[in-house]
C-alpha cells in the first residue's frame, strides 16, 4: 500500500490520480502562498513551474498576478487536470503546459523570472541535473523558490521508505545550489519552528 501511494503521489495517474489531483489541488494551496512571500511575483513577467500537478498553483499566481506561465509535469493525468482547470489561459496564450519529464524539454537561456516548483525534489536521485538547468533557463538576478520536505520529516513515514522517495536535507541541497553558482540561498521554515516544512530561495 505505502509503494502504491508513494506512485500516486510521485506520478498520479488512472482513478486514484484524479482523486490524489483532487487533493493535491486543495492541500498545495499553502505552499504557493508560502513561496509567494519570498518572490515578489509582481514583478515577474515570465514564471516557470516544475511539477505544475492539478495546475491549481498556476491558477492561483495568473489571476493574482498576470503573468505568465510555462510549466511542466509527467504525469498525464494532472496535464488533463491542469488544462482543463486554466483552458482560458491557455487559450489566450497566458499559460503554456506541456506533458513530458523536466529533464527531457529544452529550454531557452536567461528566460525566466523565476522557476518555482512544490514537492518535487524528492523524486529527483540526482540534484545537480535539475539544478543546473533552472540556473541555465533563469534570467541574471533571477529567483528559484520551491518548497521542499526536509530528509529528518520524511525519514519518519513508512510511505517514504519505498525507494520511489529520494530524500534530502537542506544541507544537501544548499551545497548543490552553491557549487553550482546559485547566490544566496535560503530556507524559511513553513508550519512549524523546525526544519520539517521548508521554502528554499535562491539567486543566479
Amino acid at each position: 500500500m505505502n509503494t502504491i501511494i508513494a506512485k500516486q503521489l510521485r506520478k498520479p495517474s488512472g482513478f486514484l490520480g484524479f482523486i490524489t489531483g483532487k487533493l493535491l489541488a486543495k492541500q498545495n494551496i499553502f505552499a504557493y502562498e508560502a513561496i509567494e512571500k519570498y518572490n515578489d511575483f509582481s514583478k515577474n513577467n515570465y514564471v516557470f513551474e516544475i511539477g505544475y500537478g492539478p495546475g491549481a498553483g498556476i491558477q492561483y499566481l495568473v489571476e493574482k498576478y498576470q503573468l505568465k506561465v510555462d510549466g511542466v509535469d509527467f504525469s498525464k493525468g494532472m496535464y488533463k487536470a491542469a488544462s482543463k482547470r486554466n483552458r482560458a489561459h491557455i487559450k489566450n496564450s497566458i499559460v503554456n503546459i506541456v506533458y513530458d519529464d523536466f529533464l527531457n524539454i529544452n529550454l531557452q537561456k536567461d528566460k525566466y523570472d523565476c522557476v518555482y516548483f512544490s514537492n518535487v525534489t524528492y523524486f529527483w536521485k540526482d540534484l545537480y541535473e535539475p539544478f543546473k538547468k533552472i540556473l541555465y533557463a533563469i534570467k541574471d538576478d533571477g529567483k528559484l523558490v520551491f518548497y521542499m520536505t526536509n530528509k529528518s520529516f520524511l525519514d519518519k513515514y513508512p510511505v517514504t521508505k519505498t525507494d520511489i522517495f529520494n530524500k534530502y536535507s537542506f544541507t544537501e541541497v544548499k551545497n548543490v545550489l552553491i557549487n553550482l553558482g546559485f547566490k544566496n540561498v535560503n530556507h524559511h521554515q513553513v508550519i512549524d519552528k523546525n526544519d520539517d516544512f521548508l521554502i528554499v530561495e535562491a539567486t543566479k
